[in-house]
């Protein structure tokens, strides 16, 4: 009777508890469904209440930690933006060169720049050391390409003169390292002149130049004057005498032509036929001067200094009484030029010798042989 009261008992309270769950359960349902109708957000739960909104930090690295890591940093790749960054090139800026104004040669004879000039002192030694140093420095050790040195507003003198005959000379140069052989062509006819220069060594291309011109009271006339360069264009010099100027290809310069002016190539031919003329011009201590255009523009006055009559040991046999004439380096790093006439040659020249800056040496030519038609 007593175990039949008890389990009556637990299935009223078993039957309680489930009523209670059901009533429960629907009145969670009609609640959500309240709130999905109003567009509501559902209460807060304790575990949402308590919780904190979320921040971002940035976290600075401590220098000391950071020198401490760089050795692993830099075994990593860099990424990102960083890696963007180092792929885009670095442009240098460019600066334009500053040129140099192109000044108009006066009228008057003075002093111009000479290939040898154009080589600061300093750099010298520099562009011997290089092919086009040496092409360029080959130019200041030229018979015709010689430093205008002197500056002089005085009238020069005339000179009576008596062209030599024709004759060909052949000489062998020898400059620096180098050995070769040069000629020089003389051919004069009754009223004009032509003169050639040539010069070679083995494996390398022939250079030189040519004069054209008349014969007039002064001597020679020069009318044209082509010079023509290793690894360079022809360059000339016109002497437009109907209208009294010279004209270079390569500079805008003009200069005003005088009697006795001559060219690169002329003026060893100019002072034989003065010395030819007038005996008394081979005193020693006797000074010639002549005005002499360049290739390029330039203009000056050439003042040779007689030394005296010296004997020669050349190639082409001996020489006893050679007239040695100096043309002396007016400042440092001029170009000096001496030349040996001879007498009992009608004064042409049987050895030259220009002495150019330190960074080059000098060239030398000496007669091999003298032929005449």
């Amino acid at each position: 009777m007593l175990h039949r009261a008890a389990g009556l008992q637990l299935q009223r309270l078993g039957a309680g508890a489930a009523l209670t769950l059901g009533v429960l359960l629907v009145h969670a349902w009609l609640v959500g469904l309240a709130w999905q109708r109003q567009g509501a957000a559902p209460p807060a739960t304790q575990a949402t209440r308590g919780a904190r909104p979320l921040q971002v930090r940035q976290i600075v690295q401590d220098p000391a930690t950071a020198a401490g890591g760089a050795a692993e940093r830099e075994a990593l790749p860099v990424m990102g933006q960083t890696a963007l960054l180092a792929a885009i090139p670095v442009t240098t800026p460019v600066t334009a060169p500053v040129m140099k104004p192109l000044a108009s040669g006066p009228a008057s004879i003075g002093h111009q720049a000479s290939p040898a000039d154009e080589i600061p002192p300093g750099e010298r030694e520099e562009a011997a050391t290089s092919e086009a140093g040496k092409a360029r420095l080959a130019d200041a050790a030229d018979p015709g390409a010689m430093a205008d040195t002197e500056d002089s507003t005085a009238p020069l003198p005339t000179y009576a003169t008596r062209p030599p005959a024709a004759a060909t000379l052949t000489y062998l140069w020898q400059r620096g390292g180098l050995l070769g052989q040069a000629q020089l062509t003389w051919a004069p006819r009754e009223s004009d002149y032509e003169l050639t220069w040539s010069e070679a060594a083995d494996g390398s291309p022939a250079l030189g130049g040519q004069s054209r011109g008349r014969f007039d009271s002064a001597g020679l006339a020069p009318e044209r004057h082509v010079d023509r360069r290793r690894g360079r264009d022809l360059r000339a010099t016109n002497f437009d005498r109907e209208n009294g100027h010279i004209a270079y290809s390569a500079s805008p310069r003009r200069h005003v032509l005088t009697p006795g002016v001559q060219d690169r190539l002329s003026w060893m031919l100019q002072l034989a036929a003065m010395l030819e003329a007038e005996p008394a011009l081979a005193a020693p201590g006797t000074e010639l001067r002549l005005a002499v255009a360049g290739a390029r523009g330039q203009m000056g006055v050439w003042t040779f200094d007689v030394v005296g009559a010296e004997s020669l040991a050349l190639p082409g046999g001996e020489v006893p009484a050679a007239l040695h004439l100096q043309r002396a380096a007016r400042r440092p790093y001029d170009t000096q030029v001496d030349v040996w006439l001879d007498p009992a040659r009608a004064h042409l020249p049987v050895r030259l010798k220009v002495s150019a800056p330190p960074a080059l040496g000098g060239t030398e030519w000496r007669l091999q042989s003298l032929t005449t038609p």
